[in-house]
């Protein structure tokens, strides 16, 4: 399934692009000091960015006409 691999890498791009830019408007914990705060931070982020990412995602699928 080509599309599906075309589809995952661009997700996996999208991620880091926007993981970057969340991280430069919302800077963590130092990670040496609070690891676990760190993880945290991190998480929610990247659970932002993944939601992004469906949103995007889903709304490119409806509006190609998919299901």
């Amino acid at each position: 399934f080509p599309h599906l691999w075309e589809v995952q890498e661009a997700a996996e791009r999208r991620l880091e692009q926007i993981m970057d830019g969340l991280l430069a408007q919302n800077p963590g914990p130092d990670k040496a000091a609070d690891q676990l705060g760190w993880v945290q931070h991190r998480n929610c982020l990247k659970a932002q960015a993944e939601e992004i990412i469906f949103s995007e995602l889903i709304f490119v699928f409806n509006s190609a006409g998919g299901v």
